[in-house]
Parts: structure tokens; C-alpha cells; sequence
């Protein structure tokens, strides 16, 4: 699968280096680090191949949350998953909803832990996740992938 990151800060690096072994990762972010992408497995990317791959996450602070959903809405495939790790959910998702085609799947997801917590491991840290537009066939299979992960998922809306 390939996975779209847009945002390489702490949590992004913390996501790539547990995923890249198990998806093919492609990372924009507007100060990349090409050089800490690849020793993390991953590829550096523009914008648009990091928004041309099957599930994109968006890992950008709140304050520029709105701004890259409207920058990336025209650059998403049909049928892609688009997924937050943003720590307040409604908004986000309001935003989402808002602003991304019709055609484009949403996941809400919040990470109950960060770099620090989880340096060693994901066992047994909790992942809230909500299908806000999402087939259930999908669904289910991201909620795998995160246990394979030792994640423990939690189902909650965010309203």
C-alpha cells in the first residue's frame, strides 16, 4: 500500500518509522529532510505524489490544518483515505467534510501518545478512530493494520 504523509515534525516521524516497514511511505512536508526520510525507510515526495497514494495523513499543526485540506483537495485520487492525527476533532473533521471531494474517504484518528511515550513501542498505546466517510471493508482493514501495530483501538465520534 502506498501511504501519503504530509507533515514531518515529531509525530510524523514517529508514524513513518513504524509504518514504513509495512507500506510504501512518501513524505512532503514544506522543510523536508530528505536525508532523515530515507534513513527512516521512506521516500521524500512532492506535494502531489505524497497526495497520489491510497491513504494520505495529514500531520500538520491545527493552525495549518484548513489551509493544506484546501491545498490537497484537487491533488487526492478518488476512493483515497484521507486521516488526521490532529488532538481536537471537531474541527478537523467539520473541515474535511467541508472541503474534500465527495469521491475522497475520511478516518478521524487521534494518537493517545506522541514520540516520548511511545519511543519503544506502539503496544498497547490507544488510537481513537471514527469512520467519518469511510466503507466499512476499509475501516476494518485499517483497524487491523493499527492492531498488528500492538495498537489498541478505540472507537469514538468526535461529537
Amino acid at each position: 500500500m502506498r501511504v501519503g504523509l504530509i507533515g514531518f515534525g515529531r509525530i510524523g516521524r514517529l508514524l513513518t518509522r513504524y509504518f514504513a516497514k509495512d507500506a510504501e511511505i512518501f513524505v512532503y512536508d514544506t522543510r523536508l529532510d530528505a536525508r532523515a526520510v530515507r534513513a527512516l525507510g521512506a521516500r521524500p515526495a512532492t506535494l502531489a505524489e505524497a497526495c497520489a497514494a491510497e491513504a494520505v495523513v495529514l500531520c500538520v499543526p491545527m493552525a495549518a490544518f484548513e489551509g493544506v485540506v484546501r491545498r490537497i483537495r484537487g491533488l487526492l485520487r478518488p476512493g483515497a483515505v484521507v486521516a488526521d492525527v490532529c488532538s481536537l476533532k471537531e474541527h478537523p473533521v467539520r473541515v474535511m467534510k467541508r472541503l474534500l471531494p465527495r469521491g475522497v474517504h475520511i478516518l478521524a484518528t487521534h494518537p493517545n501518545f506522541g514520540p516520548d511515550s511511545a519511543a519503544e513501542s506502539l503496544k498497547g498505546r490507544k488510537l481513537v478512530v471514527w469512520p467519518v466517510r469511510l466503507p466499512r471493508a476499509v475501516y476494518a482493514k485499517a483497524k487491523r493494520a493499527f492492531a498488528r501495530k500492538g495498537l489498541e483501538v478505540v472507537e469514538l465520534s468526535p461529537s
